[in-house]
């Protein structure tokens, strides 16, 4: 079926040019009486009058409305009325001005902007002074791409959504009414503030089992004294709560922290400066076994401690200046120990070679410096003075130097850059054994001396 579009401009025109250009008389249309058409004025004047011998325009009808219509405007196709289009007209107890109906769409069309109430203005389109209501959702923007608002599902509620599809259904995003907003999906702001009588300092919010949000004190939440008040105004969580999350919703320990800040935690933050420390405790059955914190005394404003309790003692201390001490509040080093620790590896001013060199222990860059040291070995070399021990002859010992140039059982000079040096305990071992061995060469040595001295005194007597 073909849209009829009606033009009502295009039809006064020709109505207008059939009563100029085919009567010439004053009362037209005449049908044995007198007629309700009448022409008045000629050339650039001329008025034709429906109902009125005075008509004050090109075109000016004037009628009963209760009766009949000022106007009516019809389309039709192969003789059916399809639309049609009525000014002044009277239905139903309501006066219409233009009135249209049919059973065809049809499409009105306005070029300039309209006014409605008032003038129209020249940067709105439509401009209305007064209400609008809307039973459909508004569009706007361009066709293709519109924003929608509102839906109105009631006279109670106003349905908000963005439709990108001008024949799109309602999505239903943000809802209005009289009682409340609901908003389908997240709500993201920068601010909010929920105003009620029980709003107050120190409140939490809380929802009932319907969702409804509520101010209330953290004690008197659902009535199931999951947080409770002592007498001296301590809050603290019933004994049924087992644990506690912050940031999290599954904390794994009596209290789990969660955060993704880079300087978030927890913060201790002592406001009474005329008390000295600032601690955490770990007790069993109420009774102090550790402690850890800061001492703010005015001496050592700034240091961190180790407490042990049990033996009434700073296990670990760091002072104002970074001195650290173990086993001692009073540090005179970078680190300070008293007592003994043990280590698998340690460097002085230097870093221990990778542990795949696992046989030594301590490396030093630079003297050390003591009044004793004290080296353990397995054996030690007494073994020289037993009756078993064989004594290299002295001139197999003279050969030995001669091709070696260096004493058996010595490392050579070559050796000992190959090793990076010699072992401490070892080479005193070794150089003993030399010392004791040298004692034996001495003594055997003194046994031939005062034998050739006894056959000199024997030959003296014998002359």
């Amino acid at each position: 079926m073909k849209n009829i579009k009606i033009q009502v401009y295009t039809f006064i025109l020709i109505f207008f040019s059939m009563w100029h250009f085919n009567v010439s008389a004053q009362y037209l249309l005449k049908t044995g009486g007198t007629s309700n058409a009448y022409e008045a004025g000629t050339g650039n004047t001329l008025r034709i009058g429906l109902g009125t011998t005075s008509p004050t325009a090109k075109f000016h009808v004037k009628s009963d409305y209760l009766s009949q219509p000022s106007f009516i405007a019809e389309g039709t196709y192969l003789g059916t009325v399809r639309g049609s289009i009525k000014s002044l007209y009277y239905k139903d107890d309501i006066l219409y001005g233009i009135y249209q109906e049919g059973t065809v769409t049809q499409y009105n069309y306005l070029q300039s902007n309209l006014g409605i109430g008032r003038l129209p203005e020249s940067d709105y389109t439509l401009s209305v002074n007064g209400s609008a209501r809307i039973n459909d959702g508004l569009y706007l923007g361009s066709v293709d791409n519109p924003l929608v608002l509102p839906y109105i599902k009631s006279m109670s509620s106003l349905w908000f959504y963005i439709d990108y599809s001008p024949k799109g259904s309602p999505s239903n995003i943000m809802t209005l009414s009289s009682e409340n907003v609901t908003v389908n999906g997240n709500l993201k702001t920068d601010a909010f503030q929920m105003l009620s009588d029980e709003a107050g300092d120190g409140k939490v919010l809380v929802s009932d089992e319907d969702g409804n949000g509520i101010w209330s004190d953290p004690s008197l939440v659902f009535d199931d004294e999951d947080w409770l008040y002592n007498f001296d105004g301590d809050l603290y969580a019933n004994l049924r709560v087992s644990k506690v999350g912050i940031g999290t919703t599954r904390p794994n320990k009596a209290l789990e922290v969660c955060h993704n800040d880079s300087t978030g935690g927890i913060r201790i933050n002592q406001m009474d400066t005329l008390i000295k420390k600032s601690e955490i405790e770990f007790c069993v059955h109420g009774v102090e076994k550790w402690a850890v914190g800061n001492d703010i005394n005015p001496s050592r404003p700034n240091s961190f401690f180790i407490w042990n309790q049990t033996r009434h003692k700073t296990e670990f201390y760091i002072d104002p200046n970074g001195m650290t001490g173990i086993g001692t509040s009073w540090p005179r080093a970078t680190l300070d120990v008293e007592g003994s620790f043990t280590t698998m590896r340690a460097g002085i001013g230097t870093d221990p070679p990778a542990l795949s060199d696992s046989t030594w222990k301590l490396f030093v860059e630079g003297g050390i410096k003591a009044r004793e040291i004290k080296v353990t070995i397995q054996s030690f070399s007494d073994y020289v003075f037993d009756d078993d021990y064989s004594l290299m002859n002295i001139y197999d010992l003279e050969t030995f130097l001669q091709n070696n140039h260096h004493l058996p059982g010595i490392p050579s000079a070559e050796e000992v850059d190959r090793d990076g040096g010699v072992e401490l305990g070892s080479m005193q071992t070794k150089l003993l054994e030399k010392i004791e061995e040298q004692s034996l060469y001495i003594i055997s040595l003194q046994k031939q001396i005062d034998e050739l001295k006894s056959m000199i005194i024997a030959n003296k007597e014998v002359k």
